[in-house]
């Protein structure tokens, strides 16, 4: 009942101050629009004609909520999606990690039936198949896209569930960004970074360092962060890209608090580098995008391992006829890794293996309102043989402000190389999980300054990967099925041109899938902007959320409040508060792992454009 009592009492604060702000004429307003997305189908589109369920965070949005990890963002913001946490700063990996994303409820563990992509291209571990949440910074990043529900057909393996694209800051003009931070539990945030833009070209570089001495004894983290993106055009049509980005970090696990570890630690580098040509011709968009992942791991126990994971993706998109978009593909990528124990000398050897696909979508404009969307890939995995990966979709414009879109999708996941070669139990007679998945969606505009999306979806898997028996006698085989079906509502408005309010709401029934699938995600926010003054309150609730499968592990429901306050000084200086669970709830996320109370964190940004 408090909880109940806290989420009524912060949205009732955030509509008084809505009711009572001073509207300036309408020029002032931000007007909410139809957005353009490129994730779905490579090309740029109006989301209200793509398939898929699409959301998209703007750089006001990171900007505005002060996150320093982009997946935390996500998880609030983004119906159907939940990210596990475990403390002030860090996600970790191996055992008692946080970061496990979940879409719809498919997620995996560890986390590979959620692609995660940068600028397009797939970031995941060349031995253990998922992406490292650590590594994801709001610096540099523009703008995020989340595909909710399977996105093979575009991206192969490991997007059975969905996909987030990190689509990074190109600049504008001459700009330099410089800001530091400092809170509870000793945590410290540095960024600096710096660009530039004009006809001849564009570069940004960024800097960062985050640490944290944790709420818990040896829950310690720090992470140091560089990135480097280039664009230069060759000639009217062709422009060459370039990035280079190296994380290095070293995160403690410091255990279930019934048990807790002593000097369980981490010390990991991960980088990601890429080269791309794009075309740009009247009606014909296309690029190829080459791209490599890699890493060195070493774990307290002795544990080290490279990897890595490279490939390029070549795409074009062209019109021949009038109403009608195509896009073409092919994509290929090789990964792998080797990885021995320092203390016990066991070498578990090195492994590679190599996928290659092949897609076709087009896109037919019908009788005015009328979009209908069809495309197949096939998948070839050097293992286990090829894949068929097909996908349909229609979306009507009912009126100018009312669209209803339908989508079936197939999406699947490749056994990983842990999986196929090394541990619980290597098994290289896995075959791919796969998922159908069905959206309805409703898309409503009201006038120019609201828009809500509404979609209830069915997804069924089969073919998971299951571990059979107890150590040491476990068996790996395709033995797990699943039906998730559920709501997502998410809505904005900018009622006023110094008020705009989120609002996003999750049902999810995973049925035997409980573990990190709350029945229940809430996220209600309002952001408040006059005279200098940025004020942001946000409230986050879960319910009917489990720390393991079939309803084992219970946790309570919760409700976190969140606030933050900036003051610009100048036009280049400005201050800032923020305070997350503002109201020092006590609660979990991972079972036996007590999140921290309240956390406050101040800072001073500057930024010169």
């Amino acid at each position: 009942m408090k909880i109940r009592t806290a989420i009524t009492s912060t949205i009732t604060v955030a509509f008084t101050h809505c009711s009572f702000a001073q509207a300036p004429p309408d020029t002032a307003r931000t007007y909410q629009l139809d957005p353009i997305v490129v994730t779905a189908t490579q090309l740029e589109a109006l989301r209200s004609t793509v398939p898929n369920a699409v959301s998209v965070l703007t750089k006001a949005d990171i900007t505005t909520s002060g996150e320093t990890s982009l997946l935390s963002l996500i998880s609030k913001r983004v119906p159907g999606v939940f990210v596990t946490e475990r403390g002030v700063l860090g996600y970790g990996t191996s055992d008692g990690s946080a970061g496990g994303i979940t879409i719809r409820g498919a997620g995996g563990s560890p986390n590979t039936e959620v692609l995660v992509l940068t600028d397009g291209r797939p970031q995941m571990m060349g031995l253990f198949g998922h992406p490292l949440p650590d590594t994801y910074v709001a610096s540099g990043v523009e703008r995020i896209e989340v595909i909710r529900g399977p996105a093979s057909l575009m991206y192969g393996t490991n997007a059975m569930g969905g996909v987030i694209n990190f689509i990074s800051d190109k600049g504008t003009g001459v700009a330099a960004h410089a800001g530091a931070a400092y809170g509870s539990f000793n945590t410290e945030k540095f960024e600096v970074g710096t660009g530039y833009a004009s006809d001849a070209g564009s570069f940004t570089v960024s800097g960062d360092h985050y640490e944290t001495g944790g709420h818990r004894p040896y829950s310690d983290f720090r992470i140091n962060n560089g990135s480097f993106r280039g664009e230069v055009p060759l000639s009217q049509e062709f422009t060459l890209n370039g990035d280079l980005s190296v994380s290095r970090f070293k995160t403690y696990n410091p255990g279930p608090a019934s048990q807790p570890l002593i000097d369980n630690w981490f010390d990991i580098t991960r980088g990601s580098a890429g080269i791309s040509v794009e075309d740009h011709f009247k009606g014909i968009h296309g690029a190829l995008k080459t791209f490599i992942n890699f890493g060195v791991h070493d774990i307290s126990d002795g544990f080290h391992s490279t990897d890595d994971n490279a490939g390029f993706m070549l795409y074009q998109g062209f019109a021949p006829f009038a109403g009608n978009e195509v896009t073409v593909g092919i994509d290929e990528k090789r990964y792998g890794g080797k990885a021995d124990n320092h203390i016990t000398l066991y070498d578990f050897g090195s492994f590679f293996v190599n996928e290659m696909g092949g897609y076709v979508l087009t896109q037919q404009r019908l009788f005015e309102r009328l979009t209908a969307s069809a495309g197949v890939r096939y998948n070839k995995h050097s293992l286990y043989g090829g894949v068929a990966v097909p996908q349909f979709g229609l979306a009507y414009a009912v009126t100018g402000e009312t669209t209803v879109k339908a989508s079936a999708s197939r999406g699947f996941r490749s056994p990983t190389i842990r999986e196929l070669y090394l541990f619980p139990s290597p098994t290289p007679t896995l075959q791919p999980e796969r998922q159908w998945s069905y959206d309805v969606s409703l898309l409503q505009s009201i006038g120019r300054i609201a828009s809500f999306e509404l979609t209830g979806f069915l997804a069924e898997g089969d073919h998971l990967i299951r571990a059979i028996g107890a150590y040491p006698n476990i068996v790996l085989n395709n033995s797990g099925r699943f039906t998730h079906r559920g709501v997502e509502f998410s809505g904005s408005a900018d009622p006023w041109a110094d008020f705009s309010i989120n609002l996003t709401y999750s049902f999810l029934d995973p049925e035997r899938e409980t573990a990190a699938n709350p029945k229940h995600k809430m996220y209600a926010g309002g952001t408040f902007r006059r005279s200098g003054v940025t004020a942001s309150l946000g409230v986050e609730y879960i319910a009917g959320l489990y720390g393991d499968d079939n309803g084992n592990e219970r946790l309570p429901e919760y409700a976190v409040v969140d606030a933050r306050v900036t003051y610009a000084l100048t036009d280049l200086l400005s201050v800032y508060l923020s305070a997350e669970n503002l109201l020092d709830r006590k609660y979990q996320i991972l079972y036996d792992y007590p999140m921290p109370g309240r956390t406050l964190l101040g800072g001073v940004s500057w930024t010169a454009l």
